[in-house]
């Protein structure tokens, strides 16, 4: 009997190593448990000997005999049972130890919890389906072992008493030291149990092998016949030796059983841990469709900067297949395929990369039907685009600028805040340093839902601080947060890639560099540290889609938290650029890299499976109504 069973609610600690010890009864009598019950229900009247009422039964009856010790009210409602006959009186008491106390036990918040992790465990071990899940006190607490799992009683004997003892600890953490236990900590738990009871079974079993075979080998050397029922009495000496006889021999025997039945045992359940584990950590994977192909694709290698606008239109830098000084539409606002013309730097002295658009506020909507934000990497500055309702033409100017930024990169945008941020990173060096990497910030005076026409010169531009190469860079749906992306390169290979998150100042719209937390560190969370990471952005739920710059396209989705929740195999892309929302919904993601029939091009692929549109696309119709 296990050290669990000692310990039962109401019941004073016992010596583990005494499972027969006997129990005071409410009449100060002595009772045992051996299988049957043997002792006083009150007055003078006994109870019948060899009483068959199970072991389980017998355990529970001595835990009720110590509980009632103390509870005097229940001594007597049970006593006044006494005329009944013996199993009438031992059922009555067990259901009154069910009655009374399943929610002491089984109703404490660690009971769900370990019982939850059972569930999981025997259905991997048994291959259930979620249809066989009983509840919590008929399976802990019931005599007999559930119909599913008679075929494994051993087995299903110390999952219930690793269960029971994990209930027990937790439940006193929580009275005695007012510990609450994660859910994490309970499961842990329960694996450390559960495989110091095995090895301690597989101990008692080696012994009673290497008992049976002493016996076994005694009597068939003598040329007796037995049975495993048959109760063995060994010879003081065999008649004769035979070649693998004797003590050397037994023991050889008794190694090689115990051998073979651990290496089943740890296998066993060495594979339920990892299947129970890898079910827990396995990651939905789903395949995008090809959107612009290399066969009709007007965008070059350089394709970058997916950006949607108020009216659901996406676009991307490359236009034109000329590098990066032209930028077109990728989508119409349907969600059709659309490639035209919206922006083109005639004398190739600019180098279009990051890509944003802002809403029109009430003083700018009569004379502009378009305003939007590129970063430009050759100037330094974030180039400001401005589409006259007049003549149709697209004319650019400063919206900010700094000769010290490294770029910049990418934008993100706060809108309420009136603030964009930009990211940038010094690439092609053989090692990357802090300092290759900055982090920039122009604010302008009022909100851009309120921009007036006096509003659209040029505004400073902050550095907020320098880090590796950062790449990627997001603004939380609330405007609470800022995510960005750094990388550190070592013989000019990527050797890690991780998010960080800052605090916005919801002021004055700064952020503390120097305050950061790691959201994803990619090495840890799947391995694919040296891939680089590009552009990313968020949907209305505030989940990140990071998309993964390396030779099989990837974009991953990553929870607020820093949980990964889904991988997209690109089918069309690799060296995955960019990214973001668009179409009648705004549930369309569109993606930029270089085409796999082609690398000379630049081709799009399209994912339509996310529940929630995106926070560019949902911000423009919150600005609307």
């Amino acid at each position: 009997m296990g050290e669990w069973e000692h310990f039962l609610p109401g019941q004073k600690r016992a010596n583990p190593g005494n499972a027969n010890e006997g129990a005071t009864s409410s009449e100060g009598k002595t009772s045992k448990v051996d299988g049957d019950y043997r002792g006083h229900t009150g007055g003078n009247e006994s109870v019948e000997k060899n009483l068959e009422v199970g072991e389980g039964a017998s355990r529970m009856l001595s835990a009720l005999e110590h509980m009632l010790q103390d509870r005097p009210d229940q001594q007597l409602e049970i006593s006044s049972s006494a005329s009944l006959g013996p199993t009438t009186l031992v059922q009555k008491m067990l259901q009154e130890r069910i009655r009374r106390h399943t929610t002491c036990i089984l109703g404490v918040p660690a009971a769900k919890q370990t019982w939850n992790v059972v569930i999981n465990f025997i259905k991997e071990a048994n291959k259930r389906g979620k249809q066989w899940k009983p509840r919590c006190s008929q399976a802990l607490l019931a005599e007999n072992t559930p119909k599913d799992l008679e075929t494994s009683q051993e087995w299903w004997e110390t999952v219930r008493g690793c269960t029971l003892w994990v209930i027990w600890l937790a439940r006193n953490a929580v009275n005695f030291t007012g510990e609450v236990w994660h859910a994490q900590k309970i499961e842990n738990l329960f694996w450390y149990r559960l495989s110091l009871y095995t090895r301690i079974e597989w101990r008692r079993r080696r012994r009673e092998d290497q008992e049976l075979f002493k016996r076994r080998w005694a009597f068939e050397a003598a040329g007796i016949e037995v049975s495993d029922d048959d109760k063995l009495t060994i010879p003081k000496q065999p008649p004769w030796r035979t070649k693998n006889s004797g003590r050397n021999g037994m023991r050889r025997e008794a190694r090689r059983q115990f051998r073979s039945r651990a290496a089943t045992l740890v296998c066993t359940l060495l594979l339920m841990h990892f299947l129970v584990a890898e079910a827990k950590i396995r990651v939905p994977t789903v395949k995008s469709t090809v959107f612009i192909s290399a066969e009709t694709s007007k965008f070059g290698l350089g394709i970058e900067g997916v950006a949607p606008d108020q009216n659901g239109v996406v676009y991307a830098v490359g236009f034109s297949g000329d590098g990066t000084s032209g930028i077109g539409t990728v989508a119409d606002a349907t969600g059709a395929v659309e490639q035209k013309l919206l922006l083109k730097d005639q004398t190739a002295s600019l180098s279009f990369n990051g890509l944003r658009f802002l809403p029109l506020s009430p003083a700018l909507s009569p004379y502009f039907e378009l305003r939007g934000l590129a970063a430009e990497v050759k100037t330094h500055q974030v180039f400001y685009m401005l589409k006259s309702k007049r003549d149709g033409r697209t004319r650019g100017s400063v919206f900010c600028r700094n000769d010290s930024m490294i770029q910049p990169n990418d934008i993100a945008v706060a809108p309420k805040l009136a603030a964009i941020y930009m990211s940038g990173g010094a690439y092609g060096n053989v090692k990357t340093v802090v300092g290759q990497g900055d982090l920039w910030m122009c604010k302008a005076k009022d909100s851009f839902y309120q921009t007036s026409r006096d509003d659209l010169g040029p505004i400073p531009a902050t550095r907020l601080g320098v880090l590796g190469l950062t790449n990627g860079i997001e603004v939380s749906p609330d405007e609470r947060f800022l995510y960005i992306t750094e990388s550190f390169h070592e013989f000019g290979e990527p050797k890690s890639n991780v998010i960080w998150r800052f605090d916005i100042d919801q002021n004055t719209g700064d952020v503390d560099i120097t305050k950061k937390t790691l959201l994803v560190d990619f090495q840890k969370l799947d391995g694919s540290g040296y891939v680089d990471l590009d552009g990313i952005r968020c949907d209305i739920d505030g989940n990140l889609f990071v998309t993964k710059n390396g030779r099989q396209g990837e974009v991953v989705k990553i929870s607020p938290s820093g949980k990964l929740l889904l991988r997209i195999k690109l089918t069309g892309v690799f060296e995955t650029t960019n990214l973001d929302f668009g179409g009648p919904d705004g549930k369309s993601l569109f993606i930029s890299g270089k085409c796999v029939a082609n690398p000379d091009l630049g081709c799009v692929d399209v994912w339509t499976g996310n529940p929630v549109p995106g926070r560019a696309w949902a911000e423009f119709r919150t600005t609307s109504t």
